[in-house]
Formats: C-alpha cells, sequence, structure tokens
C-alpha cells in the first residue's frame, strides 16, 4: 500500500472521527445512527463500517479521544508555573470550556447503551486523565502544606469537578436555559476557600 493512499485512508478515519464527535456531543449516543455519520462524513457506509466496526468502537474511540485530550490539557494547568490558586483557577477553566461533551452525559450513554468491556475502558480513561491531573495537583499542594491535613488530593480533586460539572451547560427539552457558570476564578476560590465570608484581621 502506498504512503499516499495510507495518508489518505487517516485523513477519511480522522474526519469520520471529528464529525462523529460533534454529532455524539450534540445529540448523544442514541440519536446518531451510522447512516447519519456516514452522510456528515461524505462516505459511504461500507466505507465507515471498513474504520469503525460498529458505533459502540465509533463512540469509544470518540470519548477516549476526549478524555486524552482534556488529561494533556489538565497536565499543562496543574505543572504550570504560579500559585496552587492560579493552577486550580486554569484546571476549572479547562473542566468549564475544554470539551463539547458534558461528562454526566457521556457516563450515561456509557452505562445503558455500551458493554461491560468498553465501560470499563471509558471508565479508566477517565480516571488516567481526569480525576489523576487533578489529584495530582492537589496531592503536590498538600505535600507543600497548602490543604488542610484531612482533605486528601481524591477529596479536593472530586470537589472542584463536581463543581465544575454543575454548571456546564444543559438544557433538558422543556427546560429553562442553564444557570451561568461563574467564572473559572470564583470556582477556584470557593474549592479552595468555602464560601464562608473571610474574618477581616483585627
Amino acid at each position: 500500500m502506498s504512503l499516499a493512499v495510507t495518508a489518505a485512508g487517516e485523513a477519511t478515519r480522522d474526519r469520520i472521527l471529528r464529525l462523529a464527535d460533534a454529532l455524539f456531543a450534540e445529540h448523544g449516543y442514541a440519536r446518531v445512527s451510522m447512516r447519519l455519520v456516514a452522510t456528515a462524513s461524505g462516505v459511504t457506509k461500507p466505507a465507515l463500517y471498513y474504520h469503525f466496526r460498529n458505533k459502540d468502537a465509533l463512540f469509544e474511540e470518540c470519548v477516549l479521544a476526549t478524555q486524552k485530550h482534556m488529561g494533556e490539557m489538565l497536565r499543562e494547568a496543574a505543572a504550570s508555573a504560579g500559585s496552587l490558586e492560579e493552577r486550580v483557577t486554569a484546571v476549572a477553566q479547562i473542566l468549564l470550556t475544554g470539551s463539547p461533551h458534558h461528562p454526566v452525559l457521556i457516563q450515561n450513554d456509557v452505562a445503558e447503551h455500551l458493554p461491560a468491556e468498553v465501560r470499563e475502558r471509558l471508565d479508566q480513561g477517565f480516571q488516567d486523565n481526569v480525576i489523576a491531573p487533578l489529584a495530582g495537583l492537589f496531592a503536590e499542594a498538600g505535600a507543600r502544606g497548602e490543604l488542610r491535613p484531612e482533605v486528601t488530593d481524591e477529596v479536593a480533586a472530586t470537589s472542584i469537578l463536581g463543581v465544575c460539572m454543575a454548571f456546564l451547560p444543559v438544557a433538558p427539552p422543556g427546560a429553562a436555559g442553564p444557570v451561568a457558570a461563574p467564572s473559572a476564578g470564583v470556582i477556584a476560590d470557593v474549592v479552595l476557600h468555602g464560601v464562608s465570608g473571610r474574618p477581616t484581621e483585627p
């Protein structure tokens, strides 16, 4: 097989993944058919099945690619220069805006539609690419004495993840528009310092 043919095949596969990812993000797993993906990608169904054996395999690759991209961004933000609050603000911004997919909706689709072995791989991908970078950031902060001793890195990681997920835009049919998300800086401040007023210095 020539390099040109191989490159063309890879370009087609990348285009399918990119367009399928957008469709899954907009409509969810159940409302996206392989026919719809083929039409959006400008390929025949046989060509689509040449690259992806079924919709489960296509969806899994889309989710894994999203997880890996998030992991790269989160690790870069966690390792950046600056104070703990600046780095937590940076990771909060990524969690709020870094992916078109809502992690809760992905989790629902995975749990409802995919077989156990795929669920396990995607759960591991989430742990490796989302939870681990966040936990690593807070583990370093804890080692420097910047967290209360009783706050583990896992608790801190799930706290910022939970707060950010609560403000990701999801509007079910018939629901009012999403609540406006606070800034990443406000989320970082709440996660690190809580919601109570800080006493003024005497």
